[in-house]
């Protein structure tokens, strides 16, 4: 079992965790529910939607399948040839619309997901089978980022313009100039959308009523520094650095707020953002933090926090919980206060993917050391009252994921499955 005892010291809380680890040989295996094989090597998978029903799978033979997430089964007749070096469009398309979009330097496409599954529309030439684009990829002319929005699909170019595209037909709605970008972000939240960008040495930020008439770009001068973390909030642009986070709009002076973060990573920064909150949830180290915007203070911890256990690389929001992990396991918070709801920790095996579903965490391992490649999933009850009473793991439960073996190219959670993406494969497996 794993113990795990918290010692209050004035001013001071820690967890100790202390690993007495289990047996794996009576682990029970787990069958999979469905199998999906490909001769080609599958670059990227992808949930169609919010709702997890589906999944997109891109191949570097530059094929394109959309799979029923339940049961395997492919949904388009003949794979769609997209093209080298496509991409999904960011972010999730407004409910009702079924469609996923996809680009690539010269072609955008948008394939229906409703009840016929087909390509419905494209927007540039096919692209040849073998397409080859010689040259520097950095100053290569193309499509560089495309995201969804509340009004259509937003697609930016490389030589300087960002452009709305109807979901229905692919029409072109509006076009904006708004400069030639090397380097260039872009963020959606609904109707409105910010580009981020560097203009010579200075950093400027362009915000974008997105709507079916074509907009007025109000830009803004951040500075000369590229921030470590950026999104799209309802009150603004926020973005992170080392020692300040703020909040930018385009018609009022930006809003500060002093973090003095000593060790901060871009994938462990989160946002909450509701009518009466916004917080902000970052590692410093080890250390995870709350930092309320809206009253610019800490929510928590007040009191030092010492390590606990990990050397948190990532961090989620799951709810009223929030996910930390690394290497070794995951721990989840209580994402109001801080509190440790649970934890799965071993140093014998790699953790390669961590989610909270239905009050359980479930953590995805690779066993460590030359030719033992299997992979295991273990449960861990969300709140149980060992989390924090120093029992640990004791309601640790794990299981083998029967032919989930070799390299894994990405792990996929919906409500009820997990789903591992291997090199020429894909294995969905039932939560227990």
């Amino acid at each position: 079992m794993t113990a795990a005892r918290i010692m209050n010291v004035p001013r001071m809380l820690t967890l100790l965790v202390v690993l007495a680890l289990p047996a794996y040989a009576d682990d029970v295996e787990l069958d999979a529910m469905w199998s999906w094989q490909h001769d080609g090597v599958v670059d990227w998978c992808r949930a169609v939607d919010g709702e997890m029903k589906q999944l997109t799978v891109a191949t570097r033979d530059h094929q394109l399948f959309i799979l029923d997430a339940a049961t395997g089964i492919a949904r388009l007749d003949e794979p769609l040839h997209v093209g080298r070096g496509a991409s999904p469009a960011q972010g999730t398309p407004p409910a009702g619309t079924d469609v996923f979009c996809t680009f690539s330097r010269h072609t955008i496409r948008a394939i229906s997901t409703g009840p016929t599954c087909e390509q419905r529309w494209r927007h540039g030439p096919a692209e040849p089978v073998r397409a080859e684009f010689p040259g520097d990829p950095e100053v290569l002319q193309g499509w560089t980022v495309v995201a969804h929005s509340e009004h259509g699909l937003l697609a930016l170019h490389s030589q300087g313009s960002v452009a709305l595209f109807d979901y229905t037909n692919g029409k072109q709605v509006w076009t904006l100039s708004v400069g030639k970008h090397a380097f260039v972000e872009l963020f959606v939240l609904r109707d409105r959308a910010v580009i981020l960008q560097k203009v010579g040495k200075r950093l400027e930020a362009a915000f974008i009523e997105v709507s079916g008439r074509r907009p007025e770009l109000r830009r803004l001068d951040l500075g000369d520094t590229w921030p470590i973390w950026s999104g799209l909030t309802t009150r603004g642009l926020l973005t992170v650095n080392a020692i300040e986070s703020q909040l930018w709009t385009a018609n009022a002076p930006p809003r500060r707020f002093d973090i003095d973060i000593h060790h901060i990573r871009r994938a462990a920064v989160q946002v909450t953002d509701a009518p009466n909150e916004l917080l902000l949830y970052f590692t410093d180290g080890p250390r995870p933090i709350a930092h309320d915007l809206l009253n610019n203070e800490r929510r928590w911890p007040r009191d030092r926090l010492h390590p606990v256990g990990l050397d948190l690389l990532t961090l989620e929001v799951c709810g009223d919980n929030l996910l930390g992990t690394d290497e070794l396991g995951a721990i989840v918070f209580d994402r109001h206060t801080g509190r440790v709801r649970a934890h799965q920790l071993d140093p014998r095996t790699r953790s390669i993917a961590a989610a909270v579903r239905h009050s359980k965490l479930y953590v995805v391992r690779q066993t460590r050391g030359a030719g033992t490649s299997g992979l295991r999933m273990a449960r861990v009850t969300v709140d149980d009252p060992s989390a924090e009473s120093g029992e640990g793991d004791d309601n640790c439960a794990t299981w083998k994921l029967d032919g989930a073996t070799g390299v894994v190219r990405d792990v996929i959670w919906t409500d009820a499955h997990v789903i591992i993406v291997m090199p020429h494969e894909l294995r969905a497996f039932p939560l227990p």
